[in-house]
C-alpha cells in the first residue's frame, strides 16, 4: 500500500521479478513509454517528464468476463498477451526520431494488482527496455493513480502539492495526503470492502452486469429511477468548537 511506497524518482520500488532498475533522471525535459495490466485493462502510451501524455492507447476486457461476474485473473492475463502486440505496433506509430531522442526508459506497474496481469505488463516493459537498450522503471499502481490528476493542466488549473486524493482504484480505497513524490501520509482507509467492491456486490444483487466493474451500469440504473421514491432521513449535527 502507500506506506511502504518510494518516490520512483529518488529511490526506485521494484517487485521481486524485475531485474533491472533504475532511478529517473534529472535536467532537460525527457520521455518514457508506459505499459499498464494491473487488472482487466490494457494500456500503452508515452508521457512527457512535463507532465504531457503524447499517446495514450487502450484495450477493454469488459466483454470477457461478463459470465464470470467479475474479473477472471487468468483470462484477463490472457487478454493482455493477446492485446499487447497490436497495441505496442499502434504506439510505434509515435516513434518519431526526434521522440525516440528523448526516451530515456520504460515504466511498467508492477503492483499491487492481480499477479498473472502484472507479470505480463512486467514481461512487456522488460522487452521493451531491453529493445531499446534503456532502463526499467517500475511503477508503484496507487502512487499512479494518486499523482495521475498532475499529468496536465486543467481547465487552467494545476494541482499543486500538497494536496489529498481520493483513491477509488478496485480494491482499494485510501484518502493520502501528498506532500510532494514519494512523501505520503495515508489520512484513512477502508476497513471493509473498498467502494468498487461494494458496487460490485450490489450490481450482482441487482443483476446487473460486472463484466467492466458494476459501478457504471448502477449509475444508468439509477439514472431511471424516480429521485424522489425513497425519502431519506436527514440528520442535524451541532459542531463543537
Amino acid at each position: 500500500m502507500l506506506r511502504n511506497l518510494r518516490s520512483l524518482s529518488k529511490r526506485a520500488f521494484c517487485a521481486e521479478n524485475c531485474n533491472k532498475v533504475s532511478a529517473f533522471p534529472v535536467g532537460d525535459p525527457f520521455c518514457v513509454v508506459a505499459i499498464e495490466s494491473s487488472c482487466d485493462d490494457t494500456g500503452v502510451a508515452i508521457v512527457e517528464s512535463n507532465r504531457r501524455v503524447l499517446a495514450d492507447l487502450r484495450a477493454g476486457q469488459a466483454h470477457i468476463h461478463e459470465e464470470f461476474g467479475g474479473v477472471n485473473p487468468i483470462f484477463a492475463a490472457r487478454a493482455h498477451n493477446v492485446a499487447f502486440p497490436k497495441l505496442l505496433k499502434k504506439l510505434s506509430s509515435y516513434y518519431t526520431p526526434e521522440l525516440m531522442g528523448k526516451v530515456v526508459g520504460v515504466a511498467a506497474t508492477v503492483g499491487p494488482g492481480l499477479k498473472p496481469c502484472l507479470h505480463e505488463g512486467i514481461e512487456v516493459g522488460l522487452r521493451l527496455a531491453k529493445e531499446f537498450g534503456l532502463p526499467f522503471f517500475p511503477v508503484n499502481h496507487l502512487e499512479g493513480h494518486l499523482l495521475s490528476p498532475r499529468l496536465e493542466e486543467r481547465q487552467g488549473r494545476d494541482v499543486e502539492f500538497p494536496f489529498v486524493g481520493l483513491i477509488l482504484s478496485g480494491g482499494h480505497c485510501q484518502a493520502v495526503l501528498a506532500r510532494n513524490v514519494g512523501e505520503y501520509v495515508v489520512l484513512g482507509e477502508t476497513v471493509d470492502d473498498s467502494i468498487g467492491e461494494a458496487f460490485d456486490k450490489t450490481a450482482r444483487m441487482l443483476g446487473l452486469s460486472v463484466g467492466g466493474g458494476g459501478g457504471a451500469n448502477l449509475e444508468r440504473l439509477a439514472r431511471t429511477g424516480n429521485p424522489f421514491g425513497v425519502k431519506y432521513v436527514h440528520f442535524a449535527m451541532k459542531v463543537v468548537h
